[in-house]
């Protein structure tokens, strides 16, 4: 049963709602409700500009791993190795990837694609576990970048499950 008598209930009377909610938006910081907030009523679209890429958020990783070379959006050619939990892999250049900050390394032989939670944090995106997710936001502004549900006990990002990077996420 509600808290509230049903003559004062928002849902049955949305005219009785105010305007303004108390507090700002959840999701931008604004001063509307966040139900009615653009960035979260708007079209999920790529966080990256490859269609349909799946990353695994990783805590471990001292920075993003990408087998796929067209992931980079930058890279110079590299020859050196890393270590990691299979053992000693080539890395075979040094970049970026599309769309989160940081240093990537192209190794062809991983397995899975890596996003650094590490890398993400020292550029400013904030990574925190709730009620089996994984929240991604702008440190600086609050905005929901990602929402990566848990699934066999980790968090598989995929791109198109991400909201748009703006250039002020990128600072």
């Amino acid at each position: 049963s509600p808290r509230h008598p049903s003559d004062k209930c928002w849902k049955k009377h949305p005219h009785l709602r105010p305007r303004k909610p108390k507090k700002p938006c959840r999701h931008c910081n604004g001063d509307h409700w966040n139900d009615e907030c653009p960035q979260r009523q708007s079209k999920k679209v790529y966080l990256t500009s490859v269609a349909s890429t799946m990353y695994l958020l990783d805590s471990a990783s001292s920075v993003h791993v990408t087998n796929d070379p067209s992931l980079l959006a930058t890279s110079q050619p590299a020859d050196t190795s890393v270590g990691g939990i299979g053992g000693r892999a080539a890395v075979t250049a040094i970049g970026t990837i599309h769309g989160f900050p940081g240093t990537a390394y192209l190794i062809p032989s991983a397995k899975d694609n890596l996003v650094s939670i590490g890398q993400l944090d020292q550029h400013g995106w904030h990574t925190s576990f709730i009620d089996g997710a994984a929240h991604i936001t702008n440190k600086r502004t609050g905005r929901l970048i990602a929402k990566v549900p848990r699934q066999n006990n980790m968090y598989p990002l995929h791109t198109e499950n991400c909201f748009v990077v703006t250039p002020e996420d990128k600072a």
